[in-house]
């Protein structure tokens, strides 16, 4: 929708009468903290096994960890086979540990990853650039605070868990350091080899596009978390997707981005778009 609002996953389980239904539970708050009425995507996988490339998802159980936790085979995937452990190393900041990706993956290709907060209370969730593997949550003035998440993270696979037929891409753009309306960063796009196949526009304060080559359709989910690059200092505040459109070939991804108590702001944004393209 494109205003200041944070959105959680509350819980998800299985229904307990009738069809055995997925029921997600999602709760939206203003940037003040009190519950409002919001647009949002949602998406879910149980992938377990993927034909290329590497897909990892976990939800942490508890908000407050002593040292190391590995979490529990029912809490998380990695499709190269290692466990996933987590540790609180501050109040509101996580750092997670995983396999390093293989050596065919390491360099080339640039993972999508993203984080969502757990839980029915206003807390925004971002995660560093992947290779930091480090998480940040806080409350909606700002403020540090210990919480569950979900991450998911995919190299050569979108955030669903596939590598064969989807067509998808991911740009980390650097809006802290905008030059006019340029904005710079990195990115993946698996219709292209390589890296690239992503540009970034700056439309205003706080406000970007990023149009992903190639993977125009109809239809299609997109992501966004803003970022921090230093593990000391901690975020300035949220990114929430404004919408997305094919664009002739293209897909445009509109984002605005805010400091906490929702005020538009220049902030660092991971923005990913997958679709599955038409027969």
């Amino acid at each position: 929708g494109g205003g200041p609002v944070l959105c959680t996953v509350a819980s998800w389980y299985r229904s307990p009468i009738g069809a055995p239904d997925l029921l997600i539970q999602v709760r939206c708050f203003a940037a003040t903290g009190s519950p409002a009425d919001s647009r949002f995507v949602a998406t879910f996988t149980n992938v377990r096994q993927v034909g290329q490339g590497r897909l990892a998802w976990f939800v942490t159980d508890q908000a407050q960890p002593t040292g190391v936790r590995t979490l529990p085979a029912a809490y998380r995937y990695d499709s190269t086979g290692g466990t996933v452990s987590y540790e609180r190393l501050d109040k509101g900041r996580y750092r997670f540990l995983m396999n390093p990706n293989p050596p065919s993956e390491g360099g080339a290709i640039f993972p999508m990853a993203h984080v969502t907060a757990l839980g029915g209370t206003a807390v925004h969730c971002q995660l560093d650039p992947p290779d930091g593997w480090v998480v940040h949550c806080a409350n909606a003035a700002g403020n540090p605070v210990d919480a569950r998440f979900v991450v998911t993270y995919g190299s050569r696979v979108d955030l669903l868990g596939r590598a064969f037929g989807p067509r998808f891409a991911s740009g980390v753009f650097h809006g802290e350091n905008v030059s006019g309306t340029w904005i710079g960063g990195e990115s993946y796009n698996s219709t292209i080899p390589g890296f690239g196949g992503v540009t970034g526009t700056v439309l205003g304060t706080g406000r970007y596009q990023a149009r992903f080559a190639g993977t125009a359709t109809g239809y299609g989910t997109a992501f966004v978390n803003s970022f921090v690059t230093s593990l000391q200092r901690p975020p300035r505040g949220y990114c929430v997707l404004a919408g997305w459109s094919p664009s002739g070939a293209d897909t445009v991804v509109s984002v605005n981005c805010y400091t906490w108590l929702g005020v538009p702001a220049n902030l660092n944004a991971r923005i990913s778009y997958t679709t599955w393209p038409a027969a």
